[in-house]
C-alpha cells in the first residue's frame, strides 16, 4: 500500500437513485500532513456525469484552501462548458500559486476531457486509452483555455483520474480495467511504484451497463 494512504467515501454528491455511475477514490496526503491538499466535486444523474478534481500547487500552508476555492468555482459554473468553467479559474486564481485542473463531462455517449498541469485521464473500454494532458498553470500566466478532448463513451466503460503522485508509469493501468470492480482497480493502483515523498488522489467512474 500507498505510505499515509486513505481510503475515503465518495467525493461530492451522492449518485441520484436513478443514476448508472459509480465511483471510488484513494487520497493519500503528504508524510507530513494529516489530510490531502486534493479537492474534488463529483455529480451525477441519469446518463450524466460531470467532475472536477484540483491540486494546489506546491506544499505551502493554504494548499486545501486553494483546491477547494477552484472547485466552488467549477460547481457555479456546472453548465458552462468545461473551457469555459477553466477559464473561469484562471481568472479568479490570478495572484496565487495556482493549482492543475482535471474537468470532465459524460454525456450522450460522448466523454469531454479538459485537464491542465499534473493531472491524469485514462479511459479503459475493454482496453486502455491515455487522455492528453495540457502543461501549464490554472491562475498563473496567461489566461489558459484549450479545448477539452471529446471521445466516444459507452456504458461499461471506466475512467480513471489520478494525480501524478499516484502512477508513476501509464504502464501500471490494469490491463482490462473495465472488467475489475473499481476496488480491484484501486488495490492494483495502491501497489503500482509511485512516488512516495508526493501526496496524490486516484478516482474510478464506472458507468454500469
Amino acid at each position: 500500500m500507498l505510505p499515509h494512504q486513505t481510503r475515503t467515501p465518495p467525493f461530492g454528491t451522492p449518485a441520484r437513485p436513478e443514476s448508472r455511475f459509480t465511483w471510488e477514490a484513494i487520497r493519500r496526503p503528504l508524510a507530513t500532513v494529516a489530510e490531502p491538499a486534493d479537492a474534488c466535486w463529483i455529480e451525477a444523474g441519469p446518463g450524466r456525469l460531470v467532475a472536477a478534481l484540483a491540486h494546489p500547487i506546491g506544499h505551502e500552508a493554504g494548499g486545501p484552501q486553494l483546491a477547494a476555492r477552484a472547485i466552488d468555482i467549477v460547481r457555479t459554473a456546472s453548465d458552462a462548458s468545461l473551457r469555459a468553467a477553466a477559464a473561469a479559474v484562471h481568472a479568479a486564481l490570478v495572484g496565487t500559486r495556482g493549482v492543475s485542473l482535471a474537468l470532465i463531462r459524460i454525456e450522450g455517449g460522448s466523454l469531454e476531457f479538459l485537464s491542465i498541469g499534473t493531472i491524469r485521464g485514462a479511459v479503459d473500454d475493454g482496453a486502455a486509452t491515455v487522455l492528453p494532458t495540457q502543461p501549464g498553470i490554472v491562475g498563473v500566466g496567461a489566461a489558459i483555455a484549450p479545448a477539452p478532448v471529446i471521445t466516444a463513451w459507452s456504458r461499461g466503460s471506466v475512467l480513471l483520474l489520478t494525480r501524478d503522485g499516484v502512477i508513476e508509469s501509464w504502464a501500471a493501468l490494469p490491463h482490462g480495467a473495465s472488467r475489475l470492480t473499481t476496488g480491484a482497480i484501486l488495490r492494483r493502483l495502491s501497489g503500482a511504484r509511485g512516488r512516495p515523498p508526493d501526496d496524490g488522489t486516484a478516482i474510478v467512474f464506472r458507468e454500469h451497463a
